[in-house]
């Protein structure tokens, strides 16, 4: 018996984030069809499959080149997607990894923001120092969005990475980030643009 081969799986994202389409792909040999075996379980249970394309529309390259592409149907937020491939012909089945549903492929969605709306409106709203060292502190300048607001911070690259509901009630309100590298990040407060900035 000749089993199919399983090389160069590949995710068409490194840091997939929500919303966003997941290709998965796969070099294969020997097999008549084959499927991405994919969940979103947190127990690696009820595996969905999803047959697997060489047909130029998957992601995959050119039709017939032997790579095999298929789209992950998971794109919600902190959606913890587990994934396998298996190939098979009339003589027998190869998984990868080869000891699924044990040991899988995995990733989770996470959160992202638009950086191309970076001008933060400067009538409402007061982010000070930028660049800033181990604090920084936001005053709402308009009564009427003056009290409790959702604070995110993001990093360069869109990842979210703190969430504060922050109050403000005529003084400032003064958030800490110690905790930061030196670096520059993005600012959302709940009903304002996104701020740049910076820290030291």
């Amino acid at each position: 018996a000749v089993a199919p081969v399983i090389m160069q799986v590949n995710q068409s994202s490194e840091s997939p984030q929500a919303g966003e389409q997941i290709a998965i792909t796969a070099f294969i040999e020997n097999a008549t069809s084959v499927d991405l075996m994919v969940t979103k379980s947190e127990y690696a249970s009820h595996f969905q499959a999803i047959e697997m394309f060489d047909d130029g529309m998957h992601e995959d390259g050119l039709s017939g080149d032997g790579v095999y592409g298929a789209f992950v149907p998971y794109m919600d937020l902190e959606d913890e997607v587990k994934y396998y491939i298996r190939a098979q012909n009339a003589d027998a089945m190869m998984l990868d990894p080869q000891r699924a549903e044990y040991e899988f492929h995995e990733y989770v969605l996470e959160q992202t923001v638009s950086t191309t709306q970076i001008n933060i409106d400067q009538k409402d709203l007061d982010v000070s120092p930028n660049p800033f060292n181990d604090q920084i502190s936001i005053q709402f300048k308009n009564e009427k969005q003056q009290g409790e607001k959702i604070l995110q911070l993001y990093s360069s690259l869109g990842h979210l990475i703190k969430t504060e509901v922050i109050d403000v009630v005529g003084e400032k309100s003064t958030v800490d980030l110690t905790a930061l590298n030196a670096g520059i990040y993005f600012l959302k407060v709940e009903g304002f643009k996104v701020a740049k900035i910076v820290k030291d």
